[in-house]
């Protein structure tokens, strides 16, 4: 069974780059099973570990285990994915609302949808993805992006970085996460100052996990824009699979203008820069400032001199 997980921050291209490889494997793309916006068995998970799950190698986690079960074990595609029922589910109290959807998922058990393989992704796992990697053994991939492109995408959809207040979004344990990986103290100032310092803050963590698993694939979106063929090649043979030519072609049939903040068809070579476009001079200025209080960080030679 061939099992690929993408993990990359929001806003970081990981749909396109997972839609791609589906189409090149011929095998189904398991959209966000753990993002509650896209699916609603998700929010018992989200009650318990937060948005972005704190998880260490052997933490039991039946409720987020619950979630990738049924794709990386049994490769099964199942998911509660009405706009309507997310909506109300995220009202409800959490007991009546986890009640509710595992009910759901225990009657939904019965139809699932078996595959070979399935090629998913997830955004908020920059936490987590060493005990998913532990436990269900997939091949990862880590997508970055430059940090002052996701920091535009985030703003320019009026995204901001969660605070304690945030109920919900970060798992417990995140201020010894932070001591584990380094990172420096969120920035005095403005709410564009915290934004940029969250984004540095997921892709340090993919970072330093990245380093402990050479045997995982490691993928620049801004240099696959550039470089689709040759960059897409060299992914495809780390991830021992090849790159046929209808994963060109479909690459050449995303390469276009879309409508729409969440479409996948893009004009590949503009995205590189897209932050010149999003940003103020004032903004990235106050972006980099952030940026580089993480020593030695990967990013350093996409951002201006």
């Amino acid at each position: 069974m061939i099992k690929i997980l993408i993990s990359g921050p929001p806003r970081s291209g990981t749909t396109w780059i997972a839609e791609t490889l589906s189409v090149a494997t011929n095998v189904p793309y398991l959209h966000e099973i753990d993002n509650p916006d896209e699916n609603a068995s998700a929010w018992p998970s989200v009650f318990r570990y937060g948005l972005y799950p704190i998880l260490q190698l052997g933490d039991p986690a039946p409720t987020y285990s619950g979630l990738w079960d049924s794709a990386l074990v049994k490769g099964e595609i199942r998911a509660l994915r009405s706009p309507r029922l997310r909506g109300a589910l995220s009202k409800l109290p959490k007991p009546l609302a986890t009640g509710m959807i595992n009910g759901s998922l225990h009657l939904s058990g019965t139809f699932g949808r078996t595959s070979a393989g399935v090629v998913t992704k997830s955004v908020f796992s920059c936490f987590s993805l060493e005990w998913i990697a532990d436990r269900y053994r997939p091949t990862v991939v880590i997508v970055r992006r430059n940090p002052l492109n996701i920091i535009s995408s985030w703003r320019t959809l009026g995204w901001r970085a969660p605070t304690r207040a945030d109920r919900n979004v970060i798992g417990a344990g995140f201020e010894r996460q932070m001591e584990a990986l380094e990172i420096p103290p969120p920035p005095s100032g403005s709410d564009f100052r915290r934004l940029a310092w969250w984004i540095a803050v997921q892709l340090r963590a993919q970072e330093l996990l990245a380093a402990r698993h050479p045997e995982w694939t490691v993928v620049t979106h801004d240099d696959l824009c550039l470089a689709p063929g040759d960059a897409w090649g060299e992914a495809f043979s780390r991830l021992e699979v090849e790159f046929p030519q209808q994963g060109m072609e479909y690459l050449e049939a995303q390469d276009r203008h879309g409508d729409g903040p969440f479409e996948t068809r893009r004009s590949r070579l503009a995205q590189p820069d897209a932050w010149r476009r999003g940003l103020s001079d004032e903004e990235v200025s106050e972006a980099i400032a952030v940026l580089e209080t993480f020593p030695h960080a990967w990013w350093a030679r996409y951002l201006p001199g």
